[in-house]
């Protein structure tokens, strides 16, 4: 108990007073010296009067001296005197300063300044806003006051602004610095992580000189949040960028305190023995602490050495007491009775907690020693000064066992503890207390009060160990009270708490078995009836004790031995008093065992042997019950009907009607079902009124009426039920509230369910509601966390293989396409085995094969994708597939079959088959066909397919490229008129793009074929200079290139046949298309080419 087993209160938040510490470091940080323009700069602005510029100066340089006092007379003389002049908001603003630095600062002073200086717009507005929330926060430390808050608030304000407007500065650490220690000392631990989060990450703040003051603070605020390994961590990485800092010996004893935590001591030894080993502030602390963890780690030789290195370094330590505390507590354990008790008496002196845990261990040495009168003496003598500490009831319970130990006063000692109670009634004493109390009372024969404190313990400490003891002191007072019956079953209730091995199980059992023989109820004990010394003579007896031990094992479900010995007890006699209750347990019993046909015999059995049976009721009912069981629903229907026609069993009549509902649910017939439900009344507090309302919020959602569902399974969720019940109940709201379109709702009801019935049998669904609500929510990553969780734990789950599809979804929306790949080759595989799930398993199939396409791995995408178009040849996305293997073929150049693909698509379009196919993949059935007839030379075919494209898919976005590839056909076939006309439709209506440009060169390259050299130029000027010229992205630059080498070779071909000044303009004409290209696209493979004919151009000439 002397051990301290958790931080001192020192060692939490900084005090007000080291926060008051940390301000002038602050100061220093943001830079107390102000800074001033020289007074020349002040003098030029025409606005100011020289008196003021002067008392602008005098004061500054009282500042900058450190003479606040001065300076702040400077300043208010300003003030005063030209409380109108232009410099007036800077003197406020440096008024302010000089009352924040001096000592003690005057806030409040500090803050009314700041604040008349930002009410003009001053160049140091960035500087007042963070120094004005610097003194409200400063201002307001150690003061938890609503106006405190207030006040904080208002310095939030003030950073909120200065980071809306100056974020960009260097001072901008310091906001984020303040937000966060702000939001801290509001409670919002999250924001404040955020804030000072924000000042570490940021690459700007690097060289902070507050980093190290945040990082110390978000540690603090995650082990605040018992987040102990990001507060660790943060630990970590503070000693490692600021091993030296100030606050490093705190974090180094902080983070001693999270590895002993962790349990480990060997690393939080050597953190401590470090800091023991110095001579800091915390030594002495560090020691205590070195102690602790090493009596933890089982070494308490050495722990009590540093204990002693601790009172003998540190004698006047507010530690010292603590140490003392734990040194006796570890001399004691030693043997060392002696100088634990010199050190224990030595804090007894002072009267105080820590002198109460001394004599509280003083006390519990003598009892350990026998010396209970001796124990009781001492704390007697000190129980005046005892009254007013928090270890009173500690001592008072002490003082209890020494009278309860001494056996003659047992009367006072139960008195003792009842005291205990009085004091201590929520304590960790307090369950102690009552037993002892009880078993004093016991051990007095003050029976009453036995039971009353017995039953007390019972009630408030239902899972406290003792619990088997107290039942045992209860079962034994009514026993020696005379209340056999209730001795019986607090003893039966005593014995199923406990097993054979507890020290007491025997003479507990024969106590129970004593107890039913006086109360004279056999039934319930199995234990005394299978006894060998007892002897069943009739026929009747041997069937009553047989039904008896069946009933008993069927209760403690045992079905098949119960059907065993309530078979025989029939056997034995079908004519006594209870043979038909005997054949009713019978069916019971085998319908645990899976016999339904047999119970369902039994039963009939039943109502031909005892047609007047009072049972009959209870055997239709049950016989209702099993046909329910094997689905025969009308039959089960009329069974139930037949109990609710007999008024003398109306204690059936209410599950009997729930059956009815039931059965008809199971036939999916909920509006009948509702109408059955509704006849229940729900204001009975019973398990049927709270069936039916969650039957009755489910028949509603399936008829559409989530509103009305949501209403009665709220009303179910009301009754509290537990477990997997309330796993179910809050399964049907989730999916009433998406029925509702209300998913966020939704989400929160099934993230209940997996915080508080993680084991719901169900859970898959749960799992998978949750993920698709999230991915209706945009909420993708969360989705995927889910879907993940489903597939991990739930892989043999219906809902596995779409779980495996969405994740990789989402690896194939990320450009994760192998991982995508193995997701969806998963999900394929889970889907195939269910005929029920094609639609996934299609789906799986073409996902995974446009993966291995993304990976150019073509071969492998075109078996999936060829399994799927010959798996779900009349799907919707049937097209899609044969389009695919094609594309794989087509990217492998093997146009051959890659266009008997296509073929098959474009069949199947012809064929007006139903498909998912977009407009953009049927116009690229057939541009890339024809691009295959194209590389066959098919010209014809080509064209019917290309014409396809301009009469289906006018709006196509390769449209251009099927005009383009008709013109080229064209003009493969010397249609060039065509071809031309053709080329310049593409080119004319596509200024922007390389097909337009493509197109405008091709125009050039067919008149340059022909010859018609001025044509060719032209349209390769126009290429050049048009479709965006300098402006033009890559791809048209490179046909500008182009463009401007074939316009030169044009030129030089045209100039052959020229003289004179003609040949010589239209080779300088070609040297510009050239040089053009020299210098505008020097990195283009025709540069080289062009240089070298620039170089031939100048022989020429």
């Amino acid at each position: 108990m002397a051990i301290p087993s958790s931080r001192a209160d020192d060692h939490g938040r900084p005090t007000s007073l080291q926060v008051l510490a940390k301000f002038q470091m602050f100061c220093a940080l943001i830079g107390c010296v102000i800074g001033l323009r020289s007074p020349a700069a002040a003098q030029s602005n025409q606005e100011s009067s020289r008196q003021a510029i002067a008392h602008y100066a005098d004061a500054a340089q009282f500042q900058n001296q450190g003479a606040f006092e001065l300076a702040i007379e400077e300043w208010e003389s300003l003030l005063s005197k030209f409380p109108d002049d232009p410099l007036a908001p800077k003197a406020q603003h440096y008024l302010g300063v000089c009352y924040s630095e001096l000592k003690p600062p005057k806030f409040e002073e500090a803050i009314q300044a700041y604040e008349q200086s930002l009410k003009a717009k001053l160049d140091l507005r960035d500087e007042t806003l963070i120094r004005v929330a610097e003194s409200i926060y400063l201002s307001a430390q150690g003061d938890e006051s609503s106006a405190s808050r207030r006040q904080l608030k208002r310095a939030k304000d003030y950073l909120v602004e200065y980071l809306k407007d100056y974020s960009d500065r260097a001072t901008a650490d310091q906001a984020l610095f303040y937000l966060g220690e702000i939001e801290y000392s509001l409670g919002e631990v999250r924001r404040s992580l955020s804030y000072h989060n924000k000042l570490l990450t940021n690459a700007r703040f690097k060289k902070s000189k507050l980093r190290a003051n945040a990082r110390y603070s978000v540690a603090v605020a995650y082990e605040q949040r018992d987040d102990k390994r990001r507060a660790k961590d943060n630990y970590e990485e503070f000693l490692s960028e600021f091993p030296n800092h100030s606050l490093s010996d705190e974090v180094r004893a902080r983070l001693a305190d999270l590895l002993i935590a962790d349990k480990d001591y060997s690393d939080a030894s050597r953190l401590l023995g470090n800091l023991a080993g110095g001579d800091s502030s915390i030594t002495d602390y560090a020691l205590l602490r070195l102690g602790y963890t090493l009596t933890l780690a089982g070494d308490e030789a050495k722990a009590a050495n540093y204990y002693e290195d601790l009172l003998e370094r540190f004698p006047q330590s507010k530690h010292a007491d603590a140490a003392r505390l734990s040194l006796g507590q570890l001399y004691s354990n030693a043997g060392r009775t002696a100088d634990a008790e010199r050190l224990l008496n030595r804090i007894l002196q002072g009267k105080d907690d820590s002198a109460a845990q001394a004599l509280h261990l003083l006390a519990s040495n003598l009892l350990k020693q026998g010396k209970p009168v001796e124990a009781g003496r001492l704390l007697s003598e000190a129980e005046s000064w005892t009254r007013s500490t928090s270890n009173y009831a500690n001592l008072l319970m002490d003082y209890a066992d020494a009278l309860f130990a001494q056996g003659g006063k047992l009367t006072e000692s139960q008195a003792a503890y009842e005291k205990v109670l009085e004091l201590d009634s929520d304590g960790a004493l307090a369950p102690r207390a009552a037993y002892n109390a009880a078993f004093s009372a016991l051990l007095a024969k003050r029976l009453k009060d036995a039971q009353k404190w017995a039953q007390y313990f019972l009630r408030r400490f239902p899972q406290d160990p003792l619990r088997a003891d107290v039942a045992y002191v209860a079962a034994e007072s009514l026993l020696q009270a005379g209340e056999h019956a209730s001795a019986a079953e607090a003893y039966s209730k005593l014995r199923r708490t406990i097993d054979t091995n507890h020290p007491n199980a025997n003479l507990w059992a024969l106590r129970h078995a004593m107890a039913h023989y006086l109360a004279g109820n056999y039934a319930e004990s199995q234990t005394v009836l299978s006894s060998g010394r007892l002897q069943m003579n009739t026929p009747a007896e041997k069937a009553e004790r047989l039904f008896i031990l069946g009933a008993c094992d069927l209760y403690q479900n045992l079905p098949a031995t119960a059907a065993k010995r309530l078979s025989e007890s029939h056997s034995a006699s079908d004519k006594w008093a209870s043979a038909d209750e005997t054949l009713l347990l019978l069916a019971e019993a085998q319908l645990r065992t899976g016999a339904s046909e047999k119970a369902k015999s039994t039963l009939e059995s039943l109502l031909r042997k005892y047609p007047n049976s009072k049972l009959k009721q209870q055997v239709n009912y049950k016989l209702a019950q099993i046909a329910s069981g094997m689905n025969r629903y009308r039959e089960a229907i009329s069974g139930y009907r037949k109990v609710l026609a007999d008024p003398e069993s109306k204690n059936l009549h209410r599950f009997s009607q729930y059956g009815i509902a039931w059965a008809l649910m199971q036939q999916q017939d909920y509006a009948a079902a509702l109408d059955e439900l509704e006849q229940l009344s729900t204001s009975t507090p019973d398990s049927i009124a709270r069936e039916t309302l969650l039957a009755r919020g489910l028949c509603l959602r399936k008829l559409d009426k989530p509103q009305a569902a949501i209403a009665s399974l709220r009303d179910y969720l009301d009754t509290r039920p537990a477990g997997n019940s309330l796993a179910s109940g809050l399964y049907e709201l989730g999916l009433a509230y998406t029925q509702l379109g209300q998913p966020s709702e939704a989400t929160n009801v099934f993230e209940r369910i997996a915080r508080e019935v993680p084991d719901y049998p169900a859970m898959d669904k749960v799992l998978y509601e949750l993920a698709w609500n999230n991915v209706d929510a945009g909420q993708s990553r969360q989705a995927e966390n889910y879907f993940q969780k489903l597939a991990d734990k739930f892989g043999d789950s219906p809902f596995a293989a779409e779980a495996a599809y969405m994740m990789g979804q989402s690896k194939y929306d990320d450009g994760n396409y192998a991982e995508a790949a193995s997701l969806y080759r998963k999900a394929a595989s889970q889907a195939d085995s269910d005929p029920a799930r094609s639609e996934l398993h299609e789906k799986a199939l073409y996902k995974l094969g446009w993966c291995y396409f993304e990976l150019e791995q073509y071969d492998e995408a075109s078996k999936h994708f060829s399994a799927q178009a010959k798996k779900y040849s009349d799907s919707p996305l049937g097209i899609d597939a044969i389009f695919m293997a094609g594309e794989c073929a087509f990217n492998q150049d093997d146009f051959d079959d890659a266009l008997a693909y296509y073929k098959q698509a474009a069949v199947r379009l012809a064929d007006g088959n139903k498909s998912a196919a977009s407009d953009q993949v049927r116009a690229l059935v057939y541009l890339h066909g024809a691009q295959c007839y194209r590389e066959r030379s098919d010209w014809k075919q080509a064209e019917k397919w290309l014409e396809t494209i301009v009469d289906r898919y006018p709006g196509s976005e390769y449209l251009a490229t099927a005009y383009y590839e008709l013109a080229y056909s064209k003009q493969k076939q010397g249609e060039n008129t065509a071809a031309l006309e053709l080329y310049d439709k593409v080119a004319d209506e596509n200024r922007r793009s390389e097909i337009g440009a493509r197109a405008r060169f091709m125009s050039g390259e067919l008149h340059f074929s022909q010859r018609d050299f001025v044509s060719a130029i032209r349209d390769f000027t126009r290429v050049m200079f048009g479709f965006g010229a300098k402006s033009a992205p890559n791809n048209i630059k490179n046909w500008q290139a182009k463009a401007a080498f074939e316009a030169a070779r044009c030129s030089e071909v045209l100039a052959e046949n020229r003289r004179g000044d003609d040949r010589e303009q239209i080779l300088r004409k070609a040297q510009e298309y050239y040089d053009f290209i020299v210098q505008q696209h020097a990195e283009h493979d025709l540069a080289r080419q062009a240089q070298s004919r620039l170089g031939e151009l100048k022989k020429l000439r």
